[in-house]
């Protein structure tokens, strides 16, 4: 029922990748795919598929993905949460943590002040 449209697919860590093992395997690939097609007419769709494959299993041979984990996102925010929600959080926690830091009555009345609009809004 919830299933995202586009699954989370892991990505490839380029930076650890093995390029040289990548480049050889890949040369190999191709020249055994040349190899086999060139004895046969084939069509565009087939060699564009055979090609795609050949990338795709050099690839996932010679570079590490991520992991699942940490391609999920760990939190999937609720429909009703909005921008002005956002908005309000957080002027909420900067007028808390401006208080905790320096209890005085300015900063007392601004937290009050915040208060106010907050169920101001909710009325």
């Amino acid at each position: 029922m919830n299933q995202p449209i586009f699954p989370h697919i892991p990505k490839y860590v380029n930076t650890k990748a093995n390029w040289t093992m990548f480049r050889n395997k890949l040369n190999e690939e191709i020249l055994s795919l040349t190899q086999k097609f060139h004895t046969s007419v084939v069509t565009a769709d087939t060699y564009a598929e055979a090609m795609t494959s050949i990338l795709t299993n050099t690839a996932n041979q010679a570079i590490p993905r991520t992991s699942l984990r940490k391609t999920i996102p760990k939190h999937t925010p609720k429909a009703w949460w909005t921008k002005d929600c956002q908005i309000m959080w957080r002027i909420k926690n900067a007028t808390r943590r401006a208080y905790l830091k320096k209890p005085s009555p300015a900063t007392y009345l601004s937290k009050v002040a915040y208060k106010q609009r907050l169920t101001s809004r909710e009325q």
